[in-house]
């Protein structure tokens, strides 16, 4: 994108980067305006475009922007529209006539309505996708002249890569000889308009004198009108959320005098307190999740919540700009003395706690309270705001796109409920907020505050008092809505948020270290809670809110869980089993909710999904002794092939027959019989590293070569089928022949060139397939050698991080995919993508470079990291959350890329109890072995109470008596001594 004024002669300044701008502080528009810019460029990971002119007589300045496949089309495009005048073009062939259709197309807002009839299937059944803005207009015989405004809108807007669907309501009394449909295929001839035709994105033609057919598109149109009443001017608009409520920039400081304060607050043994005068204005973000309704909330935000999919259903608005403020669909309000204050902006206390959250602080001198939590069945989350005295609070709700709206009573009090007629996945799903007692409804702020109700676009519920409590919500209809919030109300507040407690520490494994470290901590609570709030039930999180389910994502989550939740993944198990196709090949990933009996998702060629389900498999029938589940039946999905097609998304069938999921396992394995020229996995569309999308057909990955070698081997351990064991030898030995020189190359490109060596220029040596090929038992000497080959090239020591790989992909390299799209050293182009960089300290253990393993762990810990200030500072990051990624660019040094929704937290949680504790079990009743790498004190709660103590020079003794492994866990207490290797 290119952006610059239309007369290249006025002198600018500049800013292109939230961050060095500090773009958080920005409460209103007066505060863009500053003395200076830094009119810096590259890489700006929170991009911003504010262009400053001198003085300009008129005070008018016209701003082009243009979009285009590289840079240098960008920039032709925008020296094309100043030699064509810009702006002024459209102003001289539309005049102002065109300005309330294209606030419609570009700002319009969906008024509620009684009766939602523009659902997709109305919609498509006039051959009108849905996809884009719907303008409609009434045609009427003698009018036809009339349509040629709404014609040359739709080019003129096509020029500029704007899509709408335009449709024409055509009343004619004579439908047979139908005059006026013929005038309007001439008037689309002259004007070149006719391959638009019934296309999406393009111009359809519907009955004018079907009154259903008006409702609809009156309904779905973002801008109706009728041919002999052309728009002439601009309908008055209305700010949602408008005014703005006064923020408080200094909270001051309110941490607890016990646990430990790092950068952005403080952490104890059960949650994190935030520091609201950190200085670094990104969201401190905390998902809670119960079974089938989550919540994404931040330090100063509500956020948003949803049911059953993180995306696909939303019950409020969400913005996703991390220097958004509190630009989010869901507020807490008290209304003092004629002025509205956001409660959760203006807390000076924040507290995260086993899947709760707490807010403090006054205003107006006034003290109050927030607690939520959501519900561990119950599909809702609730707020609780108490107050010294009596005040007027507001809870607004701007709902998802499309909904309607409608008041509804409930036993517990009164709400407002919405439906959304295009969510084709929820069909009937209803959201809804309802506060405890009487409170009165609006369904705008305005509404509240000066009894305009004319732009429906938030629900408010009001209420005055000193405690009050209110309940966002969501269900598969408004009965079930109701149901929902009686069950509220037998149950009440207090235990329902114990419930959620209860739930959220269900995910904490029943191995604890003792100790309230930094390393204790993330492993005892925020990373296991990490992995099954926010990637295994929410699957959404502030940086990312899919919803859907990863082939290989949750299965490798699972490997973690199963010490904490083993029947939960059990049935996962099954239900990623449910994903593969008849081949062989698995669904990417899927959305849960099926949609006509289909079940959507992306069809690939990636060479390692597949591999997954075996491996998960096998290390769950070892660690849980559960061989039952080998026997379980499971269907298949059925859908073409993918023929010259690198990956679709699709709605498929599942088969009505089923075989075992050992069969499904084996089905994978056979699968991954697809080798290239050397003999090694195809690597069809990539492998785990998704950005390497376009090495070339008949490429091949070493990384994939290394995983299936493993996955034979686990599989053949749980079945005693020796002939995995045998094909699994014989890839080694083909794998081993990527060794060059001093490390293992990456990938064979489709021309047959190595990817992973020096002098390629981009990628020249990677952490995973060294890392990789150790797990797989490859050998030894090689593999210590390319481990410190790659520790050497890839561990940044000033800022505590390991690359992914290096050097990073650009312009000026080759195309490896969509890898080349990210800055260097952004993401898996060269930063530190830490799901790898846990599996490589894994690596460094298995090879006795203890030292080295345990460093790099403990600045993967993000506790730790926060508690050297300068490290921090570049950081960002939540302190109680692994991050998915370090960047590494210029400029962006040491940067936390995204939090949260990472499989580096399992791994980090898999790591520390596996291998540097080294405890092994086996059916949860009975201990393997224990080969610490490190000292500690831990408990084991699977029978009795176990305390593992782990010392360099101990004697191997329980309850101070020498034992050898296996070791049957006891009822009762006992202690367990071991030597540190």
């Amino acid at each position: 994108m290119a952006v610059g004024l239309d007369d290249p002669r006025i002198p600018i300044s500049y800013e292109t980067n939230k961050e060095s701008y500090g773009a958080f502080s920005i409460y209103s528009p007066k505060d863009l305006i500053k003395e200076s810019y830094t009119g810096a460029v590259g890489v700006c990971v929170n991009p911003l475009c504010l262009i400053k002119t001198p003085p300009l007589a008129g005070g008018t300045a016209r701003l082009v922007v243009s979009v285009g496949h590289s840079r240098r089309e960008c920039l032709e495009r925008l020296n094309a529209s100043r030699q064509l005048g810009g702006m002024t073009v459209s102003a001289s062939v539309f005049g102002n006539r065109e300005n309330p259709v294209l606030a419609g197309v570009f700002y319009g807002r969906k008024r509620f309505a009684k009766t939602p009839l523009a659902t997709e299937e109305a919609l498509w059944s006039h051959g009108v996708s849905g996809d884009y803005p719907i303008v409609a207009v009434l045609v009427r015989e003698g009018c036809e002249s009339d349509a040629r405004f709404y014609l040359e809108l739709f080019k003129k807007l096509a020029t500029l890569n704007v899509r709408i669907e335009l449709v024409f309501l055509l009343w004619e009394e004579d439908s047979y000889q139908a005059p006026l449909r013929n005038a309007m295929h001439k008037l689309l001839g002259i004007l070149k308009c006719r391959h638009f035709l019934g296309k999406r994105g393009g111009i359809f033609f519907a009955d004018g004198r079907d009154a259903h057919s008006i409702a609809l598109f009156k309904d779905a149109a973002v801008y109706y009108g009728e041919s002999d009443d052309l728009p002439l001017s601009t309908e008055k608009t209305t700010e949602i959320f408008s005014p703005l409520p006064p923020v408080v920039k200094s909270h001051g400081r309110s941490l607890p005098k016990a646990g430990h304060i790092v950068g952005g607050g403080a952490y104890d043994a059960d949650g994190f307190t935030v520091d609201k005068d950190m200085g670094q204005g990104l969201p401190f973000s905390y998902i809670l999740s119960g079974k089938s309704f989550g919540s994404v909330v931040t330090q100063s935000t509500l956020g948003y919540s949803f049911y059953g999919n993180a995306a696909l259903g939303r019950i409020g608005a969400f913005s996703g700009d991390p220097y958004g403020g509190c630009d989010d669909g869901e507020r807490l309000y008290a209304h003092i003395d004629g002025k509205l204050y956001d409660l959760v902006a203006c807390a000076s206390t924040v507290r995260f706690e086993h899947g709760t959250a707490s807010y403090s602080g006054a205003v107006q001198g006034k003290e109050y309270k927030i607690e939520l939590f959501v519900g561990a069945l119950l599909p809702i989350k609730a707020l609780r705001l108490s107050f010294a005295e009596p005040v007027d609070s507001l809870l607004v709700l701007k709902p998802a796109p499309t909904a309607f709206a409608e008041e509804l009573s409930f036993r517990v009090g009164a709400g407002l409920c919405f439906t959304d007629p295009k969510n084709s996945f929820l069909k009937g799903f209803c959201g809804f907020a309802v506060c405890l007692g009487a409170p009165k409804l609006y369904k705008s702020l305005n509404g509240y505050l000066y009894g305009e109700n004319q732009i429906e676009d938030s629900l408010v519920l009001a209420q005055k008092g000193t405690d009050m409590q209110f309940l966002i919500g969501g269900a598969p209809s408004k009965t079930e809505a109701s149901n929902v919030c009686d069950r509220y109300a037998e149950k009440g507040f207090d235990q329902l948020k114990a419930g959620a407690v209860a739930f959220a520490k269900r995910f904490l494994p029943p191995v604890k270290l003792v100790g309230d470290g930094a390393l204790e901590t993330m492993f005892n609570l925020f990373a296991p809670y990490q992995v099954a709030a926010c990637r295994f039930f929410a699957r959404g999180a502030f940086y990312q809110s899919g919803g859907a389910y990863g082939f290989r994502d949750q299965l490798q989550d699972c490997m973690f869980l199963m010490y904490a939740i083993p029947k939960t993944v059990r049935c996962h198990l099954l239900r990623a089993a449910s994903r593969q196709y008849t081949d062989g090949s698995v669904q990417h990933w899927w959305h849960p909710n099926k949609r006509g009996g289909k079940i959507y998702g992306v069809k690939t060629k990636c060479s390692d999904d597949f591999l997954w389900l075996p491996i998960a498999v096998a290390e769950y029938v070892e660690k849980t002794g559960d061989r039952s589940v080998l026997s379980s039946q499971v269907s298949y999905l059925e859908s073409p092939p993918l023929g010259a097609e690198n990956e679709r998304y699709e709605a498929a069938d599942s088969t009505e027959y089923t075989e075992s999921l050992e069969k499904h396992c084996r089905r994978a394995l056979e699968y991954g019989k697809r080798f290239g020229a050397h003999g090694l996995p195809l690597m069809g569309s990539c492998d785990w590293n998704d950005a390497f999308s376009h090495l070339g057909e008949g490429a091949e990955s070493v990384f994939s070569a290394f995983l299936y070698v493993i996955a034979l081997n686990k599989f053949s351990e749980i079945t005693g089928d020796e002939s995995l064991k045998e094909q699994a030898a014989e890839m080694l030995k083909t794998a081993e022949k990527t060794f060059l020189k001093d490390r293992y190359i990456r990938a064979y490109s489709g021309n047959g060139t190595a990817l992973g060596i020096d002098g390629r220029g981009a990628c020249e040596i990677d952490a995973l397939v060294q890392a990789f090929a150790v797990f797989a038992g490859a050998d030894k000497d090689r593999c210590a050698t390319a481990m410190e080959t790659a520790f050497g090239r890839l561990y940044d020591k000033e800022n505590r991080l390991l690359k992914l790989f290096t050097p990073a992909f650009g312009r000026d390299t080759e195309y490896a995919g969509y890898i080349n799209a990210y800055a260097k050293g952004i993401r898996e182009n060269g930063g530190q993508y830490t799901h790898a960089a846990v599996w490589f300290v894994a690596a460094l253990a298995l090879c006795g470079m203890t030292d080295k393993a345990y460093s790099l762990l403990e600045w993967i810990n993000p506790l730790k990291r926060s508690e050297d200030s300068a490290v921090y500072a570049k950081y960002k990051g939540e302190p109680y959350a692994i991050a998915a990624d370090i960047y590494t660019a210029k400029g962006q040094m040491g940067r936390m890329g995204w939090s949260h929704y990472t499989g580096a937290a399992a791994w980090y949680c898999k790591t520390v109890l596996e291998l540097f504790m080294g405890l092994k079990f086996s059916g949860f009743d009975c201990l393997a072995s224990a080969k610490p790498l490190m000292e500690y004190t831990a408990t084991v709660s699977y029978k009795g109470i176990l305390t593992v103590k782990a010392h360099k020079g101990a004697a191997l003794s329980y309850d101070g008596k020498p034992i050898s492994f296996p070791l049957k866990l006891e009822e009762g207490e006992h202690t367990l001594t071991v030597p540190v290797e």
